[in-house]
């Protein structure tokens, strides 16, 4: 909700405004999500499958990420950032190009890409705390040099 003014919350808001940890398990909408058409016969039971995968590959992750394993998510980070950057630059020089007010298409991309930088770079200093013993050196160094490859791409 922080970080997407367009989303009012689900059910993990009511217990992070208690200070009761918690995470939002959500997958893209369907056609039937949030209508008076939600219903459980319409729920996929792939989908399903494949979200209660990622809820556990997360728990168990959260649970006990070694350094390494949190730097491995550093490294994923990098590269989801690394592909975003790219995407809005191709997209944003060709509305850039489009616009009537060339100044104000720029300056509306560059807070685009500020707040994605912003994004990433929470993203990647929560990577250290990821193991529940603490981030370690090895690790440090790993989120520094990430932070600073993200400032440069």
């Amino acid at each position: 909700m922080r970080t997407n003014p367009y989303e009012g919350g689900s059910d993990h808001s009511v217990f992070l405004a208690a200070g009761v940890p918690s995470v939002l398990a959500w997958h893209f909408p369907d056609r039937f999500y949030h209508s008076s058409l939600d219903r459980p016969a319409m729920t996929s039971a792939n989908q399903m499958k494949n979200v209660g995968v990622s809820v556990a590959g997360t728990a168990l992750l959260l649970a006990g990420a070694t350094p390494r394993e949190a730097i491995d998510v550093s490294n994923l980070l990098v590269v989801a950032a690394a592909s975003r950057f790219r995407l809005e630059r191709r997209q944003g020089a060709t509305l850039v190009q489009s616009a009537p007010d060339k100044a104000a298409a720029e300056a509306t991309e560059a807070a685009v890409m500020a707040a994605w930088r912003k994004w990433y770079g929470e993203a990647l200093r929560e990577v250290l705390d990821l193991p529940p013993g603490g981030a370690d050196p090895g690790l440090r160094t790993a989120v520094e040099r990430a932070l600073a490859r993200l400032a440069v791409q």
